[in-house]
């Protein structure tokens, strides 16, 4: 007995045998084992997020070939190059009458109260 009349307290000795020691190998293999499981999935869904990435990025890259063709395949046609000879180079053909017509700028309600409506058109 010691002091106040209590029992001596034990000192308890952590006791590391052969099982404590397999029981911590067991752990930390399946610690390793769950993390490398973890790792692995995570990388999988990040490859999976890239193709479909990946895959919106073709189709839409895909459509804008499709486009590019049809444009390509319609400024070869020869309604194309007439049209742009005619508009852009004054070009007809033999026997044709070129017309040029230059349209007026929209007139605007600048008109003060009680100004006559023909006033700003023939002031100018």
């Amino acid at each position: 007995m010691t002091l106040h009349g209590l029992p001596k307290p034990r000192r308890c000795l952590v006791i590391f045998g052969p099982s404590q020691m397999v029981l911590a190998v067991v752990f930390v293999l399946i610690s390793f084992f769950i993390f490398s499981i973890i790792q692995t999935a995570d990388q999988s869904y990040e490859l999976r997020q890239q193709h479909s990435d990946l895959s919106y990025d073709i189709n839409r890259l895909q459509a804008k070939k499709d486009i590019l063709q049809g444009l390509d395949s319609y400024l070869k046609t020869d309604e194309y190059i007439e049209a742009f000879a005619r508009e852009y180079y004054d070009l007809t053909y033999p026997g044709e009458i070129s017309v040029k017509i230059n349209a007026i700028e929209p007139l605007t309600n600048n008109r003060t109260i009680g100004e006559a409506w023909w006033e700003p058109i023939f002031s100018q």
